[in-house]
């Protein structure tokens, strides 16, 4: 399997959810995760494309009710 090198996309603003602070992050070749958590321990997931660095979508972290 090949993978393809990324590409750059330049400098670019992003912003993270008020009150959250990135605490881990993970990346493939694809994708770079940010694990974020806030002042009351909820947790949530910024993933962005690693050769665009486009935000793909976020994922909010609750305990099931």
């Amino acid at each position: 399997m090949t993978q393809t090198p990324a590409k750059a996309f330049g400098d670019m603003r992003l912003e993270i959810p008020k009150g959250y602070k990135i605490v881990e992050t993970d990346m493939d070749s694809q994708r770079l995760v940010l694990r974020m958590i806030n002042e009351q321990g909820m947790n949530r997931l910024m993933i962005l494309d690693i050769n665009s660095g486009a935000k793909l979508g976020g994922l909010s972290l609750a305990p099931a009710e």
